[in-house]
Protein backbone atom coordinates (compact mmCIF):
# COMPACT_ATOMS: atom_id res chain seq x y z
CA UNK A 1 0.00 0.00 0.00
CA UNK A 2 1.24 3.42 -1.33
CA UNK A 3 0.49 5.50 1.75
CA UNK A 4 2.92 2.72 4.21
CA UNK A 5 5.91 4.55 2.29
CA UNK A 6 5.05 7.76 2.43
CA UNK A 7 6.84 10.38 4.81
CA UNK A 8 4.04 11.76 6.51
CA UNK A 9 2.08 8.40 6.81
CA UNK A 10 6.15 7.06 9.06
CA UNK A 11 5.76 11.01 11.27
CA UNK A 12 2.15 10.17 12.22
CA UNK A 13 3.01 6.73 13.41
CA UNK A 14 6.31 7.87 15.05
CA UNK A 15 4.14 10.29 16.88
CA UNK A 16 1.21 7.66 18.37
CA UNK A 17 4.00 4.98 18.82
CA UNK A 18 5.67 8.11 21.05
CA UNK A 19 2.85 8.59 22.93
CA UNK A 20 1.64 5.41 23.55
CA UNK A 21 4.98 4.64 25.28
CA UNK A 22 4.97 7.94 27.25
CA UNK A 23 1.74 6.55 28.72
CA UNK A 24 3.41 3.13 29.54
CA UNK A 25 6.57 5.54 31.00
CA UNK A 26 8.79 3.76 28.56
CA UNK A 27 11.43 5.56 26.35
CA UNK A 28 12.46 4.60 22.67
CA UNK A 29 15.89 3.98 21.89
CA UNK A 30 16.68 4.15 18.83
CA UNK A 31 14.73 4.76 15.05
CA UNK A 32 11.75 1.91 13.81
CA UNK A 33 12.85 -0.56 11.49
CA UNK A 34 10.36 -1.85 8.70
CA UNK A 35 10.84 -5.67 8.48
CA UNK A 36 8.17 -6.61 6.21
CA UNK A 37 6.54 -4.99 3.55
CA UNK A 38 2.99 -6.85 1.85
CA UNK A 39 -0.14 -6.80 0.57
CA UNK A 40 -1.52 -7.10 3.81
CA UNK A 41 0.47 -5.24 6.42
CA UNK A 42 3.39 -4.23 6.99
CA UNK A 43 5.80 -4.81 10.49
CA UNK A 44 7.90 -2.64 12.16
CA UNK A 45 10.63 -3.49 15.17
CA UNK A 46 10.30 -0.29 17.99
CA UNK A 47 13.58 -0.63 20.22
CA UNK A 48 12.65 0.00 23.41
CA UNK A 49 14.41 0.56 27.21
CA UNK A 50 11.77 -2.54 27.90
CA UNK A 51 12.88 -4.67 24.97
CA UNK A 52 11.49 -5.10 21.45
CA UNK A 53 8.40 -4.14 20.47
CA UNK A 54 6.25 -4.73 16.83
CA UNK A 55 4.26 -2.23 15.61
CA UNK A 56 1.73 -3.41 12.64
CA UNK A 57 -0.61 -1.70 10.41
CA UNK A 58 -2.95 -3.33 8.22
CA UNK A 59 -4.63 -2.42 4.83
CA UNK A 60 -7.78 -0.94 4.89
CA UNK A 61 -9.76 -3.90 4.27
CA UNK A 62 -8.21 -5.44 7.08
CA UNK A 63 -8.85 -2.21 9.18
CA UNK A 64 -10.94 -4.38 11.44
CA UNK A 65 -8.14 -6.93 13.02
CA UNK A 66 -6.70 -4.55 15.18
CA UNK A 67 -9.65 -4.25 17.18
CA UNK A 68 -9.98 -7.83 16.37
CA UNK A 69 -7.20 -8.89 18.33
CA UNK A 70 -7.86 -6.72 21.29
CA UNK A 71 -11.03 -8.09 22.18
CA UNK A 72 -10.85 -11.82 21.37
CA UNK A 73 -6.77 -11.99 23.25
CA UNK A 74 -8.54 -12.22 26.95
CA UNK A 75 -10.46 -15.48 26.03
CA UNK A 76 -7.38 -16.91 24.29
CA UNK A 77 -6.08 -19.03 27.14
CA UNK A 78 -2.69 -16.73 26.05
CA UNK A 79 -2.60 -18.03 21.93
CA UNK A 80 -3.35 -14.57 21.16
CA UNK A 81 -0.83 -11.83 21.90
CA UNK A 82 -2.42 -8.77 24.06
CA UNK A 83 -1.30 -5.77 22.40
CA UNK A 84 0.08 -3.06 24.28
CA UNK A 85 -2.49 -0.38 22.28
CA UNK A 86 -4.41 -0.33 18.85
CA UNK A 87 -5.81 2.61 16.89
CA UNK A 88 -9.04 0.60 15.54
CA UNK A 89 -9.69 3.46 12.76
CA UNK A 90 -6.56 2.93 11.37
CA UNK A 91 -5.85 -0.80 12.10
CA UNK A 92 -2.76 0.18 13.78
CA UNK A 93 -0.95 -2.49 16.98
CA UNK A 94 1.50 -2.45 18.76
CA UNK A 95 2.81 -5.63 20.77
CA UNK A 96 5.44 -7.18 22.97
CA UNK A 97 8.00 -9.19 21.11
CA UNK A 98 7.54 -12.65 22.99
CA UNK A 99 8.36 -15.57 20.82
CA UNK A 100 10.01 -16.96 17.47
CA UNK A 101 8.20 -17.13 14.36
CA UNK A 102 8.33 -20.97 13.26
CA UNK A 103 9.48 -19.16 9.41
CA UNK A 104 12.33 -17.47 11.03
CA UNK A 105 13.55 -20.84 12.52
CA UNK A 106 14.16 -24.17 11.00
CA UNK A 107 14.54 -25.90 14.39
CA UNK A 108 11.19 -25.06 15.14
CA UNK A 109 9.66 -27.36 12.34
CA UNK A 110 10.57 -30.57 13.87
CA UNK A 111 8.37 -33.07 14.44
CA UNK A 112 7.72 -32.28 18.48
CA UNK A 113 7.45 -28.50 17.51
CA UNK A 114 4.87 -29.44 15.02
CA UNK A 115 2.79 -31.67 17.03
CA UNK A 116 2.75 -28.93 20.16
CA UNK A 117 1.45 -26.32 17.40
CA UNK A 118 -1.42 -28.41 16.05
CA UNK A 119 -2.82 -29.31 19.70
CA UNK A 120 -2.41 -25.57 20.95
CA UNK A 121 -3.75 -24.54 18.08
CA UNK A 122 -6.77 -27.05 18.72
CA UNK A 123 -6.74 -25.83 22.43
CA UNK A 124 -7.49 -22.06 21.06
CA UNK A 125 -10.06 -22.99 18.64
CA UNK A 126 -12.12 -24.47 21.55
CA UNK A 127 -11.12 -21.81 23.81
CA UNK A 128 -12.25 -19.16 21.48
CA UNK A 129 -15.56 -21.37 20.68
CA UNK A 130 -16.50 -21.66 24.24
CA UNK A 131 -16.30 -17.85 24.65
CA UNK A 132 -18.71 -17.23 21.59
CA UNK A 133 -20.74 -14.84 23.44
CA UNK A 134 -17.54 -12.25 24.25
CA UNK A 135 -15.89 -13.02 21.41
CA UNK A 136 -18.47 -12.52 18.79
CA UNK A 137 -19.64 -9.20 20.31
CA UNK A 138 -19.91 -6.71 17.93
CA UNK A 139 -20.35 -9.21 14.78
CA UNK A 140 -16.94 -11.28 13.31
CA UNK A 141 -16.14 -11.87 9.77
CA UNK A 142 -17.71 -15.50 8.69
CA UNK A 143 -17.67 -18.05 6.31
CA UNK A 144 -19.65 -21.21 7.79
CA UNK A 145 -19.94 -24.40 5.76
CA UNK A 146 -23.59 -23.58 4.33
CA UNK A 147 -22.64 -20.47 2.82
CA UNK A 148 -19.42 -21.97 1.31
CA UNK A 149 -21.50 -22.69 -1.92
CA UNK A 150 -23.27 -19.29 -2.33
CA UNK A 151 -19.67 -17.72 -1.97
CA UNK A 152 -18.56 -19.39 -4.62
CA UNK A 153 -21.10 -18.72 -6.92
CA UNK A 154 -20.88 -15.19 -6.12
CA UNK A 155 -16.91 -14.97 -6.54
CA UNK A 156 -17.02 -16.43 -10.08
CA UNK A 157 -19.80 -14.06 -11.53
CA UNK A 158 -17.13 -11.47 -10.17
CA UNK A 159 -14.16 -12.90 -11.66
CA UNK A 160 -15.96 -13.55 -14.88
CA UNK A 161 -17.82 -9.93 -14.93
CA UNK A 162 -14.11 -7.91 -15.25
CA UNK A 163 -12.37 -6.96 -18.23
CA UNK A 164 -10.74 -9.20 -20.05
CA UNK A 165 -7.72 -7.63 -19.75
CA UNK A 166 -8.39 -7.27 -15.87
CA UNK A 167 -5.98 -9.99 -14.41
CA UNK A 168 -8.38 -11.80 -12.18
CA UNK A 169 -10.92 -12.18 -14.82
CA UNK A 170 -11.83 -15.27 -15.63
CA UNK A 171 -12.95 -16.66 -18.94
CA UNK A 172 -16.37 -18.06 -19.92
CA UNK A 173 -14.93 -21.07 -20.47
CA UNK A 174 -13.02 -21.53 -17.42
CA UNK A 175 -16.23 -20.30 -15.65
CA UNK A 176 -18.03 -23.00 -16.87
CA UNK A 177 -15.68 -25.71 -16.42
CA UNK A 178 -15.21 -24.58 -12.88
CA UNK A 179 -18.94 -24.46 -12.26
CA UNK A 180 -18.60 -27.96 -12.53
CA UNK A 181 -17.12 -28.60 -9.26
CA UNK A 182 -20.52 -26.76 -7.16
CA UNK A 183 -21.89 -30.35 -6.57
CA UNK A 184 -18.40 -31.72 -5.05
CA UNK A 185 -18.56 -28.61 -2.70
CA UNK A 186 -22.07 -28.47 -1.79
CA UNK A 187 -21.69 -31.95 -0.71
CA UNK A 188 -18.96 -30.88 1.57
CA UNK A 189 -20.36 -28.20 3.01
CA UNK A 190 -23.49 -30.70 3.89
CA UNK A 191 -21.07 -32.86 5.59
CA UNK A 192 -20.10 -29.85 7.72
CA UNK A 193 -22.76 -27.99 8.51
CA UNK A 194 -24.18 -31.77 9.86
CA UNK A 195 -21.02 -32.15 12.06
CA UNK A 196 -21.15 -31.62 15.72
CA UNK A 197 -18.14 -29.26 15.86
CA UNK A 198 -19.33 -26.24 16.81
CA UNK A 199 -18.16 -22.75 14.77
CA UNK A 200 -14.86 -21.00 15.98
CA UNK A 201 -12.65 -17.69 15.13
CA UNK A 202 -9.77 -19.44 13.06
CA UNK A 203 -7.03 -17.54 10.54
CA UNK A 204 -7.86 -19.93 7.03
CA UNK A 205 -4.55 -21.53 7.53
CA UNK A 206 -1.92 -22.32 10.05
CA UNK A 207 0.92 -20.97 8.24
CA UNK A 208 4.68 -21.13 9.50
CA UNK A 209 4.59 -17.03 9.58
CA UNK A 210 2.03 -16.50 12.16
CA UNK A 211 2.86 -19.04 14.61
CA UNK A 212 4.94 -17.80 17.53
CA UNK A 213 6.71 -20.37 19.75
CA UNK A 214 7.97 -18.77 23.20
CA UNK A 215 11.62 -19.40 24.72
CA UNK A 216 9.80 -21.49 27.69
CA UNK A 217 8.14 -25.42 26.84
CA UNK A 218 5.22 -23.79 29.83
CA UNK A 219 4.26 -20.88 27.50
CA UNK A 220 1.50 -21.72 25.08
CA UNK A 221 2.30 -21.78 21.72
CA UNK A 222 0.90 -17.63 20.47
CA UNK A 223 -0.69 -17.12 16.95
CA UNK A 224 -0.88 -13.96 15.40
CA UNK A 225 -2.11 -12.61 11.83
CA UNK A 226 -5.78 -12.44 12.11
CA UNK A 227 -7.00 -9.81 9.27
CA UNK A 228 -8.02 -12.68 7.16
CA UNK A 229 -9.90 -14.58 10.38
CA UNK A 230 -13.60 -16.00 9.62
CA UNK A 231 -16.19 -17.61 11.93
CA UNK A 232 -15.81 -20.89 10.21
CA UNK A 233 -15.55 -24.61 11.06
CA UNK A 234 -12.22 -25.41 13.30
CA UNK A 235 -11.08 -27.96 11.38
CA UNK A 236 -10.69 -25.57 7.89
CA UNK A 237 -7.50 -24.01 9.82
CA UNK A 238 -5.76 -27.11 9.26
CA UNK A 239 -6.37 -28.82 6.20
CA UNK A 240 -3.45 -27.02 3.96
CA UNK A 241 -1.56 -27.33 6.70
CA UNK A 242 -2.06 -31.42 6.60
CA UNK A 243 -1.83 -31.39 2.99
CA UNK A 244 1.98 -29.97 3.01
CA UNK A 245 2.95 -32.19 5.71
CA UNK A 246 1.98 -35.27 3.53
CA UNK A 247 3.89 -33.92 0.91
CA UNK A 248 7.09 -33.41 3.01
CA UNK A 249 6.88 -36.84 4.61
CA UNK A 250 4.95 -38.25 1.21
CA UNK A 251 2.69 -40.29 2.87
CA UNK A 252 -0.63 -39.90 3.56
CA UNK A 253 -2.85 -38.66 6.40
CA UNK A 254 -3.35 -41.82 8.27
CA UNK A 255 0.33 -42.27 7.76
CA UNK A 256 2.85 -41.35 10.55
CA UNK A 257 4.51 -39.16 11.58
CA UNK A 258 1.66 -36.93 10.19
CA UNK A 259 -1.46 -39.29 11.85
CA UNK A 260 0.56 -38.61 15.20
CA UNK A 261 0.19 -34.96 14.37
CA UNK A 262 -3.12 -34.51 13.27
CA UNK A 263 -4.44 -36.31 16.43
CA UNK A 264 -2.89 -33.87 18.58
CA UNK A 265 -5.01 -31.80 16.71
CA UNK A 266 -8.16 -33.84 16.68
CA UNK A 267 -7.96 -34.87 20.61
CA UNK A 268 -9.54 -32.22 22.35
CA UNK A 269 -12.55 -32.14 19.99
CA UNK A 270 -13.10 -35.71 20.76
CA UNK A 271 -15.27 -34.94 23.26
CA UNK A 272 -17.96 -34.38 20.29
CA UNK A 273 -16.95 -37.25 18.22
CA UNK A 274 -15.15 -40.28 17.97
CA UNK A 275 -12.13 -39.23 16.04
CA UNK A 276 -12.81 -41.85 13.15
CA UNK A 277 -15.78 -39.36 12.80
CA UNK A 278 -13.43 -36.51 13.06
CA UNK A 279 -10.98 -37.70 10.58
CA UNK A 280 -13.98 -38.29 8.24
CA UNK A 281 -14.26 -34.47 8.24
CA UNK A 282 -11.07 -33.31 7.19
CA UNK A 283 -10.83 -34.20 3.30
CA UNK A 284 -14.34 -31.53 3.25
CA UNK A 285 -12.67 -29.07 5.52
CA UNK A 286 -9.30 -28.38 3.31
CA UNK A 287 -11.67 -28.24 0.22
CA UNK A 288 -13.55 -25.41 1.70
CA UNK A 289 -11.10 -23.73 3.67
CA UNK A 290 -9.99 -22.77 -0.03
CA UNK A 291 -13.03 -20.86 -0.21
CA UNK A 292 -12.20 -18.72 3.05
CA UNK A 293 -8.47 -17.94 1.85
CA UNK A 294 -10.06 -17.24 -1.61
CA UNK A 295 -12.16 -14.64 -0.21
CA UNK A 296 -9.68 -13.16 2.09
CA UNK A 297 -7.12 -12.56 -0.59
CA UNK A 298 -9.83 -10.93 -3.02
CA UNK A 299 -10.85 -8.73 -0.92
CA UNK A 300 -6.73 -7.40 -0.63
CA UNK A 301 -6.55 -7.86 -4.26
CA UNK A 302 -9.46 -5.67 -5.67
CA UNK A 303 -8.51 -2.58 -3.77
CA UNK A 304 -4.86 -3.06 -4.72
CA UNK A 305 -2.57 -1.68 -7.48
CA UNK A 306 -2.51 -2.92 -10.53
CA UNK A 307 0.60 -4.37 -10.33
CA UNK A 308 -0.46 -6.21 -7.35
CA UNK A 309 -3.21 -7.56 -9.20
CA UNK A 310 -1.40 -9.35 -11.47
CA UNK A 311 1.39 -10.39 -9.29
CA UNK A 312 -0.86 -11.93 -7.01
CA UNK A 313 -3.36 -13.47 -10.08
CA UNK A 314 -2.04 -17.21 -10.05
CA UNK A 315 -2.43 -17.77 -6.54
CA UNK A 316 -6.01 -16.54 -6.60
CA UNK A 317 -7.05 -18.65 -9.22
CA UNK A 318 -5.11 -21.15 -7.70
CA UNK A 319 -7.91 -21.00 -4.68
CA UNK A 320 -10.54 -20.53 -6.70
CA UNK A 321 -10.21 -23.85 -9.07
CA UNK A 322 -9.12 -25.78 -5.56
CA UNK A 323 -12.68 -24.46 -3.73
CA UNK A 324 -14.25 -25.58 -6.78
CA UNK A 325 -12.77 -29.77 -6.48
CA UNK A 326 -11.54 -28.42 -10.15
CA UNK A 327 -9.75 -31.21 -12.08
CA UNK A 328 -5.82 -30.65 -12.80
CA UNK A 329 -6.07 -29.40 -16.03
CA UNK A 330 -9.00 -26.83 -15.23
CA UNK A 331 -6.64 -25.66 -12.91
CA UNK A 332 -3.42 -25.41 -15.40
CA UNK A 333 -5.61 -23.78 -17.40
CA UNK A 334 -6.91 -21.08 -15.35
CA UNK A 335 -3.88 -20.68 -13.78
CA UNK A 336 -2.34 -20.37 -17.13
CA UNK A 337 -4.55 -17.86 -17.74
CA UNK A 338 -3.80 -15.98 -14.95
CA UNK A 339 0.18 -15.78 -15.15
CA UNK A 340 0.10 -14.76 -18.86
CA UNK A 341 -1.91 -11.79 -18.19
CA UNK A 342 0.70 -11.57 -15.21
CA UNK A 343 3.77 -11.38 -17.65
CA UNK A 344 2.01 -8.69 -19.77
CA UNK A 345 1.58 -6.24 -16.56
CA UNK A 346 4.61 -7.18 -14.27
CA UNK A 347 5.26 -8.69 -11.59
CA UNK A 348 4.55 -6.12 -8.77
CA UNK A 349 6.95 -8.00 -7.04
CA UNK A 350 8.13 -5.20 -4.62
CA UNK A 351 5.13 -4.58 -2.18
CA UNK A 352 4.88 -8.58 -2.26
CA UNK A 353 5.74 -9.06 1.43
CA UNK A 354 9.85 -8.44 0.84
CA UNK A 355 11.55 -7.06 3.88
CA UNK A 356 13.06 -3.49 3.38
CA UNK A 357 14.66 -0.83 5.52
CA UNK A 358 12.73 2.37 5.42
CA UNK A 359 13.47 4.77 3.31
CA UNK A 360 12.14 7.67 4.69
CA UNK A 361 14.21 10.12 7.28
CA UNK A 362 14.01 8.48 10.84
CA UNK A 363 11.65 10.64 13.20
CA UNK A 364 13.83 11.38 16.57
CA UNK A 365 13.00 8.80 19.34
CA UNK A 366 10.63 9.90 22.21
CA UNK A 367 12.09 11.97 25.11
CA UNK A 368 13.60 10.01 28.25
CA UNK A 369 10.84 9.53 30.59
CA UNK A 370 11.64 8.86 34.65
CA UNK A 371 12.23 5.01 35.32
CA UNK A 372 10.79 2.87 32.76
CA UNK A 373 7.83 0.56 34.10
CA UNK A 374 7.60 -3.23 32.90
CA UNK A 375 4.79 -2.46 29.97
CA UNK A 376 2.60 -4.57 30.91
CA UNK A 377 -0.79 -5.38 29.23
CA UNK A 378 -4.38 -2.92 30.21
CA UNK A 379 -6.96 -5.62 30.74
CA UNK A 380 -9.91 -4.96 28.22
CA UNK A 381 -13.76 -4.76 28.68
CA UNK A 382 -15.65 -6.21 26.01
CA UNK A 383 -17.07 -4.13 23.20
CA UNK A 384 -20.90 -1.89 23.83
CA UNK A 385 -22.38 -3.17 21.00
CA UNK A 386 -24.28 -7.02 20.26
CA UNK A 387 -24.32 -8.45 16.84
CA UNK A 388 -28.17 -7.39 16.94
CA UNK A 389 -27.04 -3.84 17.15
CA UNK A 390 -24.43 -4.28 14.13
CA UNK A 391 -27.38 -5.33 11.62
CA UNK A 392 -27.26 -2.61 9.43
CA UNK A 393 -27.60 -2.33 5.75
CA UNK A 394 -24.39 -1.49 4.11
CA UNK A 395 -23.56 1.33 1.72
CA UNK A 396 -24.07 0.31 -2.01
CA UNK A 397 -20.78 -1.02 -3.14
CA UNK A 398 -18.41 0.28 -5.75
CA UNK A 399 -18.28 -1.87 -9.36
CA UNK A 400 -16.02 -4.84 -8.88
CA UNK A 401 -16.16 -5.71 -5.18
CA UNK A 402 -16.22 -8.82 -3.98
CA UNK A 403 -18.78 -10.25 -1.80
CA UNK A 404 -17.28 -9.90 1.19
CA UNK A 405 -16.80 -6.09 0.42
CA UNK A 406 -20.16 -5.61 -0.36
CA UNK A 407 -21.34 -6.60 3.43
CA UNK A 408 -18.61 -4.38 4.76
CA UNK A 409 -19.97 -1.65 7.27
CA UNK A 410 -20.83 1.15 6.42
CA UNK A 411 -17.75 2.86 7.71
CA UNK A 412 -15.36 0.93 5.85
CA UNK A 413 -14.42 2.74 2.35
CA UNK A 414 -12.71 1.19 -0.44
CA UNK A 415 -8.84 2.10 -0.69
CA UNK A 416 -9.54 4.57 -3.31
CA UNK A 417 -11.54 6.65 -1.21
CA UNK A 418 -9.65 6.05 2.08
CA UNK A 419 -8.92 9.72 3.68
CA UNK A 420 -5.21 10.18 4.98
CA UNK A 421 -4.68 9.32 8.41
CA UNK A 422 -5.39 12.48 10.86
CA UNK A 423 -2.36 13.08 13.30
CA UNK A 424 -3.08 13.01 16.75
CA UNK A 425 -2.36 15.68 19.05
CA UNK A 426 -0.93 15.11 22.91
CA UNK A 427 -4.62 16.74 23.66
CA UNK A 428 -5.93 13.44 22.30
CA UNK A 429 -3.93 10.34 24.08
CA UNK A 430 -3.76 7.12 22.41
CA UNK A 431 -5.89 4.14 23.59
CA UNK A 432 -4.37 1.70 25.21
CA UNK A 433 -5.62 -2.16 25.29
CA UNK A 434 -8.90 -0.82 27.43
CA UNK A 435 -12.47 -0.50 25.97
CA UNK A 436 -12.76 -1.15 22.24
CA UNK A 437 -15.39 -0.39 19.73
CA UNK A 438 -17.31 -3.20 18.17
CA UNK A 439 -15.92 -4.88 14.89
CA UNK A 440 -16.16 -2.71 11.40
CA UNK A 441 -17.15 -5.22 9.11
CA UNK A 442 -20.17 -7.26 9.20
CA UNK A 443 -20.44 -11.09 8.10
CA UNK A 444 -22.89 -12.53 5.91
CA UNK A 445 -23.14 -15.28 8.22
CA UNK A 446 -23.44 -14.02 12.31
CA UNK A 447 -21.79 -15.95 15.33
CA UNK A 448 -24.81 -16.44 17.18
CA UNK A 449 -26.41 -17.99 14.00
CA UNK A 450 -23.97 -20.84 13.79
CA UNK A 451 -23.65 -21.29 17.39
Amino acid sequence: MRQWESSSWFEQVQDWISRVLKAYGVHQNGPLYRVTLGLGATVWTVPTSEGELYFKAVAPPRVHEAELVARVAPFSRGHIPTPLAVEDSEGWLLSPSIGTSLAGDPRLADLEHTRRVFADAAELQLALSDSTEHVAEGGLPGMLPDYVPEYLEEALTTHASLPAEHPLHVSPRDADLLLQGMGTVRRAAEVLAASPLPPTLQQGALAPEQVLVPSSHRAPIMFVGWGAARWAHPFELVGTAVEQLCTSYQCEPSDEPVRTIVSAYLAPFTRFAPQSQLEDLLAPALLLSHAQRHEALMDLLLAAEPEDQAAAAPEVMALLAEALAAPPATRRSVRGHASRRQKQRGTGGRRQGTPRAHQAPPTPASPAQVAAAQAAPVPQTPAQQTPAQQRTSPQQAPAQQTPAQQRTSPQQAPAQQTPPPQTPTQQDPPQTNAGRPPVTRRSRRRAEEGS
